[in-house]
């Protein structure tokens, strides 16, 4: 072998040598997984009868039993009269993601909700999101989401539901006090009676309702009523209670907004003895009354850099207005 090559093969071998990266003998043991499991990435359970914590009964589609976070894995149709949809039972800490699916109830429903918070367990908490309800002209499920009015009352946080043509929509009559009711994002269209029913109300949207389209007992903040037929957005009190009406707009052929505080809103009303504004307390507000002439467009104790657009108004003290 020529010298050279043979010193050339002596250095690569000392080089590899040197840069060994440990012993070539397997540790001791069975190999551990080095990817996550399929619970560790989705940490969820289907919504489908039979997976654990899901399973149905003659009242109700599908229960839930159990704490945890559940999907839907397609559509959902409610054919029976009076079945419910989704039925959580006594559950505590459960979330439901619709997952951009849709929840039906068949005209002639009944009494059926879609979705049903059923109580009766302290410390009931529940997060519904993310997906469709919706019935056949107003008369597909009496409620698209409700509690039972039993207490222990459920704490429920209600985000990006879309809810159309059912007899009422999201309606957390029960438990309007404090926070223990909260909806964002949400829409109800063309509801036959109530729209929205919360402790408070965030950047929804209710069109066409045959009731109250909003009523909160704590804050409405960043909402729209369009086409209502009974008062548009309401604090629990009324015109006397502190709920707080702020960046709204509301038409309605009754009130258009009746609240304690309201500020940087818009309320139109219409009919006898109705008012756009109806309030404690307008601030940086502008109302009408559909009518016009002497009918009364803002009614207010105490009103603040506040407009008319059609209507008269009632204040006690006016500041920075004519």
């Amino acid at each position: 072998m020529n010298t050279n090559i043979a010193l050339v093969l002596a250095l690569a071998l000392a080089t590899l040598a040197a840069n060994a990266q440990g012993p070539l003998t397997p540790p001791p043991g069975a190999p551990a997984p080095v990817m996550k499991s399929l619970d560790q990435v989705e940490a969820r359970t289907p919504l489908v009868a039979g997976q654990p914590g899901v399973g149905t009964d003659s009242g109700s589609l599908l229960t839930i039993t159990a704490s945890g976070s559940y999907y839907l894995t397609g559509n959902l149709n409610v054919v029976n009269s009076g079945q419910h949809g989704i039925r959580i039972v006594g559950a505590v800490d459960v979330t439901i993601d619709l997952n951009g699916f849709t929840l039906t109830g068949a005209s002639g429903t009944g009494s059926g909700y879609g979705i049903y918070p059923d109580g009766h367990a302290s410390g009931q908490n529940v997060r519904i999101c993310n997906g469709n309800i919706r019935g056949t002209t107003t008369t597909g499920f009496l409620f698209a989401i409700a509690d039972d009015g039993i207490t222990p009352y459920p704490q429920v946080c209600i985000e990006n539901v879309h809810c159309m043509n059912v007899r009422n929509g999201i309606d957390m009559s029960h438990n309007v006090t404090g926070v223990g009711s909260i909806v964002r994002d949400c829409t109800v269209v063309n509801s036959g009676g109530r729209g929205i029913k919360a402790a408070t109300v965030e950047d929804c949207s209710v069109v066409v309702s045959g009731g109250v389209a909003i009523e909160a007992s704590s804050l409405v903040s960043r909402c729209v009523v369009r086409d209502s037929i009974g008062d548009g957005i309401v604090g629990q009190a009324g015109a006397v209670g502190q709920t707080s009406v702020t960046e709204c707009y509301a038409s309605s052929s009754a009130n258009g907004i009746v609240a304690g505080l309201v500020s940087e809103s818009y309320g139109n009303g219409g009919g006898s003895g109705n008012r756009g504004i109806w309030t404690s307390t307008a601030t940086q507000c502008r109302a009408r009354h559909s009518s016009l002439g002497s009918n009364t467009a803002l009614e207010a104790t105490i009103a603040i850099g506040c407009s008319l657009n059609g209507g008269v108004a009632v204040v006690t003290n006016k500041y920075n207005m004519p």
